[in-house]
């Protein structure tokens, strides 16, 4: 009997040492388990060698034996307990292991900069985002304490968010916060952030630790704003377009009239000379009302293919004497090309402006303006501070017009809203010229580009597409001879749904000594023109009507006779009118407002073209504003 328990002892003691050997060989410390493995194996070394003994001699179970057995037995059930609770840890510490590299992995694909507050010792920690995204490294590299967050918070911002912060630190009903603000990065910029944190307690309410992730948001906040500055645009584009086509209307009238009582006010020399300065006035006002036109990208001229730099050239020579006399002009033009297709006498107007806005900025002072043409690929295109908002480019090469001056520069507030109109850091409402500037860019399908510091000067680069169109040789002017009622077998059907634009026409017509019929809509002119077909030569009709419209009209009388000749007039510009224009086309086109010279040579030209009408791109037409 003491032999069997003799032997079941070292049984137990074997068993216990080849356990602990397969833990030497996956434990991260080997040492104890190496020790455990010796020592159990030295037992039974030492306890087979005496084995023969027992077998030799039968005699009873002794209770020092029975002991030795149960120390055997506790010895093995310990190493079978330490090696289940050190695969147990194993597992655990591979779990975790996965867990924070799933936690890593995660941090890197979001880019948030993960911190760690211990609120009791007043030490907080970033992950390393916190380098990548804002650049800082001490607070990735050490602790740092709140304070040094709460520092670098935007000073307009850091009141908010100190108190908001601290207002759910101190409050044991409240574990999580959330905040948007500006954080100030290493370079000395701001970035906008979307802050949370979740607050741990001790079971009485107390704040022990906060942890949470800075999100940065500047790139999403900056493109909903460039879509709602796109959609609040297009909103002031219609609501602007609106207003210059109805002040053109009612200044059509302003103007009609005081030429016709001007003509009546001849006698009387000193009342003839206060309207003649009426008229000049209301002249200038028309143009005020191109320029915003210009400035909403609807008023585009008549596009023709022509050398740039030659237009710039040109355009700067004869401004040098307007420039102060303390500012030095130097310019860099091609001796050839490149080649845009736009209106010459807007880019005309680009230049001045641009030339204008850097001789404002030299000042008294003195100083430089280089005026430079070159081209470029449309991936040299800078993309930051350009304009118009969302621009792409559609071309593959673009011309570049630059204007840099040395002056006092631009500030940083000042960029968002350079291009509004009337804006100035000048005197008050003369700030429409770099609006007209980005307005007729924009209807190119062109960008404005802007490099400026403080005290350091500004460049302005504006690029335009190149187009492969061969400039056209300059024709000789000619100018039609002046229509009269002689040349009309006829009246002429004036159509318009404004009551005083169409009383004006027709007083003007008149007091020329043609022959008027009136209707006040398109169905009122087409059903006057089927009664009266052999006594009406001409129709001048509204371009914006209820009922028809001026090109339903226009279709509505070709119908009815394919030859007769039809002035548009329109509040609106040409190339905007044309962008909706029917299959037929007129003879003429009238912008208004528009005096009896400008009415004069429309007449002409549709009784010059009546039996060729004019194609879609204008060319024939009058586009001569009051």
């Amino acid at each position: 009997m003491s032999a069997t328990v003799y032997v079941l002892g070292i049984l137990l003691q074997a068993l216990a040492g080849m356990t602990a050997l397969l833990q030497v060989r996956h434990a991260p410390r080997k040492l104890p388990w190496l020790l455990i493995a010796i020592s159990a194996l030295l037992i039974v070394y030492r306890r087979a060698a005496t084995l023969g003994e027992f077998w030799r001699v039968d005699r009873p179970l002794a209770a020092a034996e029975m002991m030795t057995l149960l120390i055997s037995f506790l010895f093995m059930a310990g190493v079978l307990l330490m090696s289940r609770m050190f695969r147990e840890s194993t597992e655990a510490h591979s779990t975790l292991q996965m867990s924070e590299e799933r936690l890593r992995l995660a941090r890197k694909a979001t880019n948030d900069v993960v911190w760690d507050w211990d609120i009791v010792n007043d030490m907080q920690r970033w992950n390393e985002s916190g380098t990548a995204v804002f650049g800082w490294t001490e607070i990735v590299q050490r602790p740092v304490s709140a304070s040094w967050w709460v520092e670098r918070v935007h000073p307009d911002d850091r009141q908010r968010v100190d108190e908001g912060f601290f207002a759910v630190v101190n409050n044991p009903s409240q574990d999580f916060w959330q905040e948007e603000y500006r954080f100030r990065k290493a370079n000395g910029s701001y970035a906008d952030v979307m802050d949370r944190g979740y607050v741990m307690r001790d079971p009485q309410g107390k704040a022990l630790r906060m942890v949470g992730a800075m999100h940065d948001i500047t790139e999403r906040k900056h493109a909903a704003k460039q879509a709602l500055q796109l959609k609040k645009n297009e909103s002031l584009g219609r609501l602007a377009g609106a207003i210059a086509h109805s002040y053109n209307n009612l200044m059509s009238v302003v103007l009609g009239n005081l030429e016709l009582a001007m003509d009546e006010a001849a006698p009387l020399a000193l009342a003839s000379e206060r309207i003649a300065e009426a008229v000049t006035a209301a002249k200038q006002a028309a143009e005020v009302s191109g320029l915003m036109l210009a400035y909403l990208g609807q008023g585009i001229g008549k596009p023709e293919a022509f050398d740039l730099s030659s237009v710039c050239r040109a355009t700067v020579d004869g401004l040098g004497s307007s420039l102060s006399t303390t500012t030095r002009l130097t310019k860099h033009f091609p001796s050839q090309g490149p080649n845009i297709r736009a209106d010459r006498a807007q880019i005309a107007m680009i230049v001045t402006n641009l030339l204008a806005n850097a001789n404002d900025a030299i000042g008294e002072v003195g100083g430089d303006i280089v005026v430079a043409v070159a081209e470029t690929e449309a991936s040299a295109i800078p993309r930051e501070r350009l304009s118009p908002v969302g621009w792409a480019p559609k071309a593959e090469r673009y011309a570049c017009l630059s204007v840099a001056d040395t002056g006092c520069g631009i500030d940083q507030e000042h960029f968002e809203v350079l291009f509004e109109p009337f804006f100035s850091t000048k005197q008050a409402g003369k700030g429409l010229g770099l609006a007209v500037v980005l307005g007729i860019v924009n209807a190119y399908e062109g960008a404005v580009v802007i490099s400026s510091k403080p005290k350091r000067g500004t460049v302005f680069r504006v690029f335009l597409p190149l187009t492969t169109e061969k400039p056209a040789e300059p024709a000789a002017p000619s100018t039609p001879s002046p229509a009269s009622p002689k040349d009309l077998q006829g009246s002429i059907l004036v159509v318009d749904d404004e009551r005083l634009v169409l009383k004006t026409a027709q007083r003007m017509l008149e007091s020329i000594g043609y022959e008027v019929v009136t209707a006040s809509d398109g169905p009122e002119a087409v059903e006057i023109y089927s009664a009266r077909m052999d006594e009406i030569c001409c129709v001048l009709c509204d371009l914006t009507m209820p009922k028809m419209n001026g090109w339903e009209t226009l279709a509505a009388l070709r119908k009815l006779r394919p030859e007769i000749p039809v002035i548009l007039s329109s509040g609106y510009d040409e190339s905007n009118v044309r962008a909706h224009a029917s299959d037929e086309h007129p003879q003429a086109f009238l912008s208004k407002p528009y005096d009896r010279a400008a009415l004069k040579n429309a007449l002409s030209r549709a009784l010059v073209k009546h039996r060729a009408p004019i194609q879609a791109n204008g060319e024939d037409t009058d586009n001569t504003n009051a």
